[in-house]
């Protein structure tokens, strides 16, 4: 694993201990950026379009 690997490991070990703290925080996180992703998405093909 070079650095970035230990830098993805690292910060999925963080979301992990989050998750582990306030777990509706990370999915009510989830949520909204599903969300956002699902509104934003066509937005932005229909401006490519």
């Amino acid at each position: 694993l070079g650095p970035t690997g230990n830098h993805i490991y690292l910060l999925s070990f963080l979301v992990l201990l989050r998750a582990v703290h306030d777990p509706f925080r990370v999915v009510r996180d989830l949520l909204a950026l599903r969300i956002t992703r699902v509104f934003v998405f066509p937005f932005l093909h229909c401006s490519y379009l």
